[in-house]
């Protein structure tokens, strides 16, 4: 049963019918798909970790659009939220969310560009998924689900677009790639991507999150010598007084001892190199304490996404390679810049920090669908836009530039645009320059020779200009 404005309402037997067949609709079954041990994820589904209260779903229509039809309900274990202006265009925009953490309650956002796509006629849903921490398999799979039974109950959009924050920016790249076309339970074809802030450069992410506290600790004179880290709380402790002045004080600037200094740094090469807004973060104390406590967090992770993986996925080694022979080692730099020769002291710092090394294919295929981190590999399938502010530290600048680098491998530049905002904060992407990158999305998927522009993400000398992400920031 689902709940709508008018109470509860039952759910056409279609519907039910289509959940019940969910699984056989796109190919999720392959005899090459290795097995692999029990993971704490699924403890977490299968004891009932995750609850949905669906009357917390309910959510007031929008000033001057009280005519919208508003949906709210459980669909096969998640909520969801739709709404159909009452001058419906025939679009329909699904909303992916961000990390929820170890949150048990399941919730669903309401994406912020609801005025303007109201206001234009597009009709919206969004799912809570079925499960929080970083389970992008799940919002792969509720999103696609829930696009499907909207088509059911309202006819099929004649055009569908994706919008994705944070880790909802993994899940809805993830949705277009070929991969996830092929091998998802729920299969559904998307005409174009936003992306906001997004985690597109999927598990690269966890090695840069151990690469710094590794780092840090090395610098802090509390080197750690094994991977999970042991005593990772007190370690990070020492970080924090060891290489900061005024971390626990109320300030202006974040201040760093002159180890501190090298940190900073090493985290300015390993987040995308030198640009604008990076030094910013850190004038900001709020901000850069609230992005390295986020970071130091993950210090006690063990590779695997909080249990969302069986094996270890964290690759910090200085000589590693992608599948297709790409150079994608972690060199640590506090005195020379991208592309110059290390100096003596980066060269031993290298050679004395502790390096990771993943566990042998600790994310393959399935037997039952999607990986379960589902894969980026720059195999789009549909136009993509990517938004990303220059001084996230928590989902950094460099997630853009690994993906730029996995599309050209594929030779699919041709369907993607990526744009630099200038904030300091993670997803700081205001109304504004989030609905000129939708409405320029729309008329690229309408005109497909015409290509937006965007910034170039890899040109070192590009990024690092004073005026850098200029073009496209609004505020």
């Amino acid at each position: 049963m689902c709940q709508g404005r008018s109470g509860w309402v039952l759910v056409p037997v279609s519907v039910l019918m289509l959940s019940l067949l969910a699984g056989c609709l796109g190919s999720g079954s392959s005899s090459n798909r290795s097995a692999q041990p029990a993971r704490e994820h699924d403890d977490r589904i299968a004891s009932g970790y995750y609850q949905l209260d669906v009357d917390s779903l309910q959510f007031a229509a929008l000033d001057g659009f009280d005519d919208a039809d508003r949906w709210w309900g459980e669909l096969d274990g998640a909520g969801y939220r739709i709404e159909v202006p009452d001058t419906w265009n025939g679009t329909l925009v699904m909303y992916a969310h961000g990390y929820r953490g170890d949150e048990p309650d399941l919730t669903v956002d309401i994406p912020e560009l609801r005025p303007h796509l109201l206001d234009r006629g597009y009709a919206w849903a969004a799912s809570s998924y079925r499960a929080n921490h970083y389970d992008v398999r799940s919002g792969v799979e509720d999103t696609n689900r829930l696009a499907r039974y909207f088509s059911d109950e309202f006819g099929s959009p004649g055009t569908t677009y994706i919008i994705g924050q944070s880790m909802g920016g993994h899940v809805a790249a993830a949705a277009i790639e070929e991969e996830t076309m092929e091998q998802a339970n729920n299969g559904y074809s998307y005409d174009g991507v936003l992306a906001l802030c997004g985690v597109m450069g999927d598990v690269e992410l966890l090695s840069y999150f151990a690469a710094y506290n590794l780092a840090a600790m090395e610098l802090a004179g509390v080197g750690a010598d094994s991977f999970p880290i042991d005593d990772a709380a007190s370690r990070a402790d020492a970080v924090r007084e060891n290489l900061f002045l005024n971390y626990g004080e109320q300030g202006e600037e974040l201040l760093l001892t002159p180890e501190g200094e090298k940190l900073r740094a090493i985290l300015r090469n390993l987040s995308g190199g030198p640009r604008p807004m990076f030094d910013e973060a850190f004038v900001d104390a709020a901000t850069a304490r609230s992005q390295l406590d986020e970071i130091h967090a993950f210090a006690n992770d063990d590779g695997t996404a909080r249990g969302i993986l069986a094996r270890n996925i964290v690759d910090t080694r200085e000589d590693s390679v992608t599948d297709l022979g790409r150079d994608r080692g972690i060199v640590y730099r506090f005195e020379s810049q991208p592309g110059e020769s290390l100096t003596g002291d980066e060269r031993a710092f290298n050679n004395a920090v502790f390096r990771v090394t993943p566990d042998s294919d600790p994310n393959p295929e399935q037997e039952d669908g999607l990986r379960w981190v589902p894969r980026l590999e720059g195999k789009l399938t549909a136009p993509i836009i990517s938004l990303h502010t220059l001084g996230d530290l928590w989902v950094p600048f460099s997630m853009q530039q690994e993906y730029a680098r996995r599309v050209e491998e594929r030779n699919r530049e041709d369907l993607l645009v990526q744009r630099a905002i200038r904030a300091i904060q993670h997803c700081d992407i205001t109304m504004e320059e989030q609905a000129e990158a939708f409405d320029d999305l729309v008329a690229w998927v309408n005109n497909p020779g015409q290509k937006p522009d965007g910034d170039d993400v890899l040109d070192p000398d590009v990024v690092s200009q004073e005026d850098y992400g200029s073009q496209f920031t609004r505020d």
